[in-house]
């Protein structure tokens, strides 16, 4: 990759000892002069984000992972790829708030703490999704490794669009995310807090998204969608 392009790679890593030893085997490995590690959280860079062309989060734990998101989004990236964590923003608002149409109508499934869990996850990233297409994004959100592995295995994958979307589609787009805040009782979002977003409405979006098959992903080498199967290794770093 070096020999083809000029490639500056920076990892954020929060625990100072692990920052140490990664750029000393960094340091130690032929070709691999440019990429270093810096100790902090993703919080410190999110009021003024450097240019960056690709944005790699793994595993940011809750709203670290809407950092990140919006570290790629204010830099510029041409391709933002997130495995996100711990999505206790959403789910804290699902306890912690009045019943909402969807909370009632689940009701008899939202009792157990491991259904609140999978749908806080379900609704978390699916709004991420929403407001990464409002950003100007082709998202797809798929299972990049096997359960067996590990449980936290969806990755959001975007690429920057060559176009501008419309307006109409814009606005249905917003009033997508409005209503699924809407239905699930959502009113603070940190992504949407950094795009200026609103998350409360009473607006229905006048077209649903289109389903996407399980499994498929979008490709940045071009139009034709990719299988699980296809794609390969995801490095965990951002590449500026």
């Amino acid at each position: 990759l070096a020999a083809k392009w000029d490639v500056e790679t920076t990892g954020i890593e929060l625990r100072p000892d692990l920052v140490k030893s990664m750029n000393a085997v960094a340091f130690g490995l032929e070709g691999f002069e440019r990429l270093h590690f810096e100790q902090g959280a993703v919080a410190d860079f999110v009021k003024a984000p450097p240019p960056v062309d690709v944005l790699v989060a793994l595993h940011a734990c809750d709203t670290a992972t809407d950092d990140a998101l919006w570290c790629g989004v204010a830099g510029g990236a041409t391709v933002i790829m997130a495995a996100p964590c711990c999505h206790k923003e959403v789910r804290q608002q699902f306890e912690g708030s009045a019943q909402s149409r969807s909370e009632r109508s689940l009701s008899a499934a939202l009792r157990y703490g491991i259904y609140r869990e999978r749908t806080a996850e379900m609704v978390t990233d699916s709004l991420r999704a929403l407001l990464l297409e409002l950003a100007g994004y082709e998202v797809s959100v798929f299972e990049f490794i096997g359960g067996k592995h590990t449980a936290k295995n969806v990755m959001l994958a975007a690429v920057k669009l060559a176009r501008t979307r419309s307006a109409v589609e814009l606005a249905e787009l917003r009033a997508s995310f409005r209503c699924m805040c809407d239905e699930f009782g959502v009113e603070q979002q940190s992504l949407a807090r950094w795009m200026g977003e609103p998350t409360a409405t009473f607006a229905a979006p006048s077209v649903a998204p289109p389903l996407q098959p399980p499994g498929t992903r979008i490709s940045w080498r071009g139009s034709k969608p990719m299988r699980r199967s296809d794609a390969n290794a995801v490095a965990s770093w951002i590449l500026r």
